[in-house]
């Protein structure tokens, strides 16, 4: 229980379960890496919610939707994270980035790479919020929007 950083990066056999336990088992987990983890569905990353002390973490490649990210940065409002990477997770939206913006006073590295779905509203909104001022990288390419 008192683990704080898990990689879990390119491994198959993890499930949707195998992530509610990690969530449920390791409340003081700092660093979760969830990279090319494409087989897991949106209750996994519902799951998230019960990590409020992460500062890094990383979801790319994965189906994560806009309610698990919402849900996660609004249980640990103001969220400690200072690393997020949602490169490659194509269902997101603005509500994800917005929700960055609201939640994430500390983030300072950003990737929202390869997500199409994302305004330049948001990325207005994002640079005008608190995290704004704290960001020192921004990885927006591939927005066309």
């Amino acid at each position: 229980p008192q683990l704080q950083i898990l990689d879990l990066t390119r491994c198959p056999q993890v499930t949707d379960s195998s992530i509610q336990m990690v969530c449920e088992c390791l409340p003081n987990l700092r660093v979760f890496r969830l990279y090319a983890m494409a087989q897991l569905s949106g209750k996994a990353f519902t799951a998230l919610a019960g990590l409020p002390l992460l500062e890094e973490l990383d979801l790319c490649g994965c189906r994560v939707e806009d309610p698990a990210i919402e849900e996660f940065l609004s249980a640990a409002s103001p969220s400690p994270l200072h690393t997020l990477n949602l490169t490659w997770c194509p269902a997101l939206t603005d509500r994800s980035m917005l929700a960055v913006a609201q939640c994430c006073p500390r983030v300072s590295w950003l990737s929202f790479f390869g997500n199409t779905n994302m305004t330049s509203s948001a990325v207005e909104a994002l640079a005008s919020s608190a995290c704004g001022r704290s960001l020192r990288f921004l990885d927006i390419r591939g927005l066309t929007q």
